[in-house]
């Protein structure tokens, strides 16, 4: 089963509904209070994690935020047809995904 919350996937193994691939970041207390516990796999393949900045498409960035925008698109790597997915797309109609990092 794939589900799009983190909080969501660590409940579902808390409750011995399956295993997850997490951040070790989201998972820190969990496994320190012994709710989970992380699993070395030997031999795992290279995984990486887009990371995405959001925006209202109708409002020019500005100020503090064109700042960001601008310091994270020249640290990012580029990466044509970032598109919202269309249950985002339909709900927030407004905005506009900047790809970042993958």
């Amino acid at each position: 089963m794939e589900v799009d919350n983190i909080e969501a996937a660590k409940r579902m193994v808390e409750h011995r509904l399956g295993v997850a691939f997490l951040p070790r970041t989201a998972v820190v207390r969990s496994v320190t209070s012994g709710n989970l516990v992380l699993v070395s796999i030997e031999e795992s393949p290279e995984m990486s994690r887009s990371i995405v900045a959001l925006k209202r498409r109708d409002v020019p960035a500005t100020g503090p935020v064109a700042a960001f925008l601008e310091v994270a698109d020249a640290m990012g790597e580029k990466r044509d047809g970032a598109q919202l997915s269309p249950t985002l797309a339909t709900e927030f109609e407004n905005l506009q995904l900047i790809d970042l990092f993958t």
